[in-house]
């Protein structure tokens, strides 16, 4: 389990990088995110684009 703050939960959410499992609980999508050595990655949304 790993706790973040609010904020950088909040652009994991809306960069699709988490997805809710309960009320306060959620399960990381984008593995490249996090690694055993350093932990999870505080750029969220680091690396997408969308285009038209």
């Amino acid at each position: 389990m790993v706790h973040v703050y609010e904020q950088h939960f909040q652009e994991l959410y809306w960069a699709h990088d988490i997805e809710m499992i309960t009320d306060g609980l959620a399960i990381l999508t984008n593995l490249r995110l996090y690694d055993l050595g350093t932990g999870l990655s505080l750029e969220a949304d680091s690396g997408k684009a969308f285009f038209v």
